[in-house]
């Protein structure tokens, strides 16, 4: 009797394992990670920034640093990151992302090229960048279009284009 419940203890404690994160339910968030941990490091590099990786514990890091220890610019790089990996993965092609002023202005502009790339290639249909700024850029890149919110409205004469 002693031996069978030996083998029912084992049996239990197979299944057990089959169920735990790092069992079945591991092996399919691993294999559907793939294709968007391979989406970030095409956009780091295309756009220079660190290789942003989500790891088989779902913990994130951006190039070696865990994500809760980078800068508040480095956080919003790894968001925008992960969102455009969603978005290129499921087909939506379309962005929507705030706090565009965390950047300073070289990787602003880093991000706006990256984002029209997309454009060009049909990658991204639409993209929504919200900053808070002290004017309205003069010069944009071609695909992009400026708007001037005051008050929750859409200032009159304010709106920038793209030649």
């Amino acid at each position: 009797k002693a031996a069978g419940y030996y083998v029912d203890a084992q049996e239990w404690i197979a299944i057990a394992d089959a169920l735990s994160p790092s069992g079945i339910p591991g092996e399919i968030l691993k294999t559907a990670m793939t294709p968007i941990n391979e989406r970030l490091a095409k956009t780091s590099a295309g756009t220079g920034w660190k290789q942003v990786v989500i790891n088989d514990d779902m913990t994130i890091s951006y190039g070696e640093k865990p994500y809760g220890l980078a800068s508040q610019s480095a956080k919003w790089r790894v968001n925008v990151m992960i969102a455009e990996a969603i978005s290129h993965i499921t087909s939506l092609k379309f962005l929507m992302v705030d706090e565009f002023d965390l950047l300073d202005p070289p990787s602003r502009a880093t991000c706006m090229k990256w984002l029209v790339n997309l454009a060009k290639n049909k990658e991204i249909e639409t993209a929504l960048v919200f900053g808070t700024l002290k004017e309205l850029p003069e010069k944009l890149p071609p695909l992009t279009s400026a708007y001037w919110i005051q008050g929750g409205v859409i200032a009159q004469d304010t709106k920038a284009k793209a030649a």
